[in-house]
């Protein structure tokens, strides 16, 4: 039987040469689900590397590793993911796969269930990195498509923000409600000191969401 280690090795060995098709199998396989959960640092930084490779990326590579990494986001914690996007995503040369990247992120971000911001603010910090450097390159070589890399920015930023702001602002709503509620049944004095830092904390954070 095939260890942990054995599948991040061969599976690396099957991306750098190419081998799509196996590679695509091989982390689709319902077998493989622990030794994915267990290398999912390891994995996107495998996929990574090879978006960074260069900005005019074949449109069938670029779709494979998204395939994979948005299946290691299905199976993998959240937190460690974003983290590892976070810190691979800052080299994106193609605003092809920054869009790309803001889907894949998103759908890693929405499994988050606490603390949201402060995963938001990284992500923020990322993209915006890439951004400023994928519009600086188009720019410096006169790139008559500017436009239109232009264009997928903006687009790949809508998207991204639409697919959270309504999901995230009623979250913190929900807690403020239930913070709220919870208060009053529990008794009928004022609140202590504690108690009011909480709920404004909690109005500030869906105001800054909204």
């Amino acid at each position: 039987m095939m260890d942990s280690a054995q599948f991040l090795i061969d599976y690396q060995d099957k991306v750098d040469s190419g081998g799509l098709d196996n590679a695509m199998r091989s982390i689709e396989d319902p077998k493989n689900v622990d030794y994915i959960m267990e290398y999912g640092w390891e994995l996107v930084t495998c996929l990574c590397n090879q978006l960074e490779e260069e900005k005019n990326l074949n449109e069938e590579f670029v779709q494979f590793y998204f395939k994979c990494l948005n299946r290691v986001v299905e199976i993998c914690k959240p937190k460690e993911i974003l983290l590892a996007f976070n810190e691979k995503f800052r080299n994106i040369k193609s605003s092809k796969v920054l869009s790309d990247a803001f889907k894949v992120t998103l759908k890693a971000f929405l499994k988050i269930e606490r603390k949201q911001s402060l995963h938001l603010k990284d992500i923020l910090e990322t993209f915006g990195f890439a951004i400023k450097n994928i519009v600086s390159d188009t720019l410096e070589n006169n790139n008559e498509d500017f436009l239109h890399v232009y264009e997928e920015i903006l687009k790949s930023i809508e998207q991204f923000l639409s697919g959270f702001v309504d999901l995230i602002g009623m979250r913190y709503l929900k807690d403020l409600t239930d913070f709220y509620a919870g208060r009053c049944l529990a008794h009928s004095e004022a609140w202590c000191r504690y108690e009011v830092k909480q709920c404004r904390r909690m109005l500030l954070q869906l105001v800054i969401v909204e």
